[in-house]
């Protein structure tokens, strides 16, 4: 796992959360939810990769709505992500905060209690990163109409998005490729400025090409999106 980019596993979100074209709607669901309980498996372990819990925080805050009730309660999905949190690092902790407020959105019943203490203590972190991103979800959280808006489920990505994704190319445009040559792709890709990968040998640093410079919000600045359509959302309604 210390080997694998941030660019990565965005792609692999890419993936995951679709695209325009290429799949359908049942499609993208039943992998949604393969996807989160996946996730799910992969924070049950005692010790999970930086790398991995950040990738499951994303995809849990997404897709947890996909699991049935009786895989996982909302409150069980929480302590599971929740016990990793004392030991990553600042950046992990800042997307699992994003996880936990998409939780809570999607079950503000069952989770306000738990998430918003969660908020509360990290309000006065020696953290400045942390301390503000608590503070302004731990507001947001008041108001439930502004917070369903804002946390929404991401759309699928666009067709320029997926042509230039290389794990799409795997898949789909050529099937001659063995393990290490896609591997060889994705390293390529990911050291590249933009980390766009082109089949000719060269690279390209036009992040807007690619899908734009990967930010930190899910929705916001801290997302592995920036290039998104404006159709329908992929994820879980709030």
């Amino acid at each position: 796992p210390d080997a694998v980019s941030a660019d990565v596993w965005y792609r692999l979100v890419q993936y995951v959360v679709g695209f325009n074209e290429g799949t359908s709607e049942t499609e993208r669901d039943t992998l949604q939810a393969y996807a989160a309980q996946k996730a799910l498996t992969a924070i049950s372990q005692s010790h999970p990769h930086d790398t991995l819990v950040q990738l499951s925080a994303y995809l849990i805050g997404e897709f947890a709505c996909r699991l049935r009730t009786e895989v996982a309660s909302p409150q069980r999905i929480l302590q599971q992500l929740h016990e990793h949190f004392p030991r990553v690092k600042s950046q992990s902790k800042a997307l699992m905060l994003v996880a936990y407020a998409k939780l809570l959105s999607q079950e503000p019943e069952a989770l306000r209690y738990q998430v918003l203490g969660i908020f509360e203590d990290l309000k006065d972190s020696q953290d400045i990163e942390l301390q503000q991103r608590a503070t302004e979800l731990y507001a947001l959280a008041a108001d439930e109409a502004q917070m369903e808006d804002v946390l929404q489920s991401m759309p699928p990505f666009s067709e320029t998005v997926q042509a230039n994704n290389p794990l799409i190319r795997r898949l789909k445009y050529n099937t001659t490729y063995n393990r290490a040559a896609t591997r060889t792709q994705l390293e390529a890709a990911a050291k590249s400025e933009g980390g766009m990968y082109k089949s000719s040998g060269t690279r390209q640093s036009n992040a807007s090409a690619a899908g734009g410079s990967p930010v930190k919000v899910p929705g916001g600045r801290d997302s592995p999106r920036s290039d998104s359509s404006s159709g329908s959302s992929s994820g879980c309604a709030s």
